[in-house]
């Protein structure tokens, strides 16, 4: 079954703090309910992009119909929709969207969203449904006619619910200390101020690199969840007179996953900061037939395997020199020569003696890296020109 993906907006009707102000006109409550309702949202807030369900509860049978209050007042028309047209639906409590069919998905822009249900005893025909062959959910641009419309079609038994919930990016609070304090912080090539220093920033993997001259440059990593607080405490080291400095951290910190091509070869990585170890295959070259004469000399029988360990030494922030060392295995064949007789070729064909011959191996080149993930460029010894990726996480 298809999917669509409703994005509700988020209008700015109330602060982000205090006692909420219900949007004027737009949603009306019957002075004496015939119908109990309830409307509830699974969360207060949602972060752009998540997915929202909603609850809703019944004292009897009803038709229902829910819609969401968008920026300047716009109506988005959520129940009934293309996918549920009939909306009646019997007492009790029932939970949207399905587990199959449709959803709603949560969008900026940031503020507060309302939701409101209507429960009456008959259908309401404010819309045409034709409408739904041509948009799955209908809009509804004018809202004081739109709540005209709803005021002259409640009659009889009702009743009234409304929910609302924050859109709101959701942000991480760090706060950098260093001893000495006053060194720059730099996140990549943008420099964000001086310690002390506290941040809002999305939540997820940064890196960091602490500066002060007459110190050691130092580099930290870390995750930060959702609405964390942290403090980094980083101690720098001043420098030794003579003493060459890298810059870069050559610790291990953060987890990558790469892949190489070579001369008809391919390799896959897995790296920890700035070492690596690889492993690649390559298709060996295909094997004299048995039936025609042997050259009398060991061959290569099947694919070449190798296992290698890869290191980047900085020499920039984001490049540097790449070394790789290793073995490849590789079996070989001894085919040896034999003369036709008049024509023909062995009356049995044998298999041919076989033995693993293992080679050093080794890689010198050049290689770039941020915070997503790096690439390289290197000459192998056995694989040749070889270029390299890898995604971080």
């Amino acid at each position: 079954m298809a999917y669509l993906v409703l994005a509700l907006a988020v209008c700015g009707l109330s602060a982000w703090a205090g006692e909420e102000t219900l949007p004027a006109g737009i949603i009306p409550a019957p002075a004496e309910p015939g119908i109990q309702v309830t409307l509830q949202v699974d969360k207060s807030s949602y972060a752009p992009g998540e997915l929202l369900s909603l609850t809703f509860t019944l004292s009897q049978p009803a038709w229902v119909y829910i819609y969401s209050v968008r920026p300047g007042g716009e109506v988005q028309l959520i129940v009934p929709n293309r996918f549920l047209p009939e909306p009646f639906f019997p007492a009790g409590e029932h939970r949207l969207p399905p587990p199959r069919g449709w959803r709603l998905r949560v969008t900026e822009p940031e503020g507060r969203e309302y939701l409101q249900l209507i429960a009456t005893d008959r259908p309401l025909s404010f819309y045409q449904a034709q409408a739904f062959a041509e948009h799955p959910f209908l809009s509804f641009t004018d809202p004081e006619e739109f709540a005209r419309s709803l005021e002259e079609l409640l009659v009889g038994s009702w009743g009234a619910a409304w929910t609302s919930f924050l859109v709101q990016k959701p942000w991480a609070r760090l706060r950098v200390l260093s001893h000495p304090p006053g060194a720059e912080v730099w996140a990549g090539a943008e420099l964000w101020g001086t310690t002390p220093l506290t941040v809002e920033l999305p939540p997820g993997r940064i890196r960091l690199t602490l500066r002060l001259p007459g110190y050691r440059p130092e580099t930290r990593s870390l995750t930060l969840a959702p609405w964390e607080e942290r403090e980094l405490f980083v101690p720098l080291q001043e420098e030794v007179a003579g003493e060459p400095a890298l810059p870069g951290a050559l610790a291990l910190e953060g987890w990558a996953m790469g892949v190489s091509l070579g001369r008809g070869s391919i390799g896959v990585e897995l790296w920890a900061g700035h070492l690596g170890l690889g492993w690649a295959v390559a298709a060996g070259e295909p094997p004299p037939s048995p039936l025609e004469p042997g050259p009398g000399e060991w061959v290569p029988w099947g694919p070449a395997w190798e296992i290698c360990l890869l290191a980047r030494l900085p020499l920039t922030e984001s490049g540097g020199s790449l070394f790789t060392m290793g073995v490849s295995f590789q079996e070989w064949a001894w085919y040896p020569p034999w003369l036709p007789s008049g024509g023909l070729g062995p009356a049995v064909v044998v298999e041919p003696e076989t033995r693993l011959r293992l080679r050093p191996t080794f890689g010198l080149g050049l290689a770039g890296w941020g915070e997503r993930g790096g690439a390289y460029l290197l000459w192998h010894s056995q694989r040749g020109p070889v270029v390299g990726v890898q995604i971080a996480w």
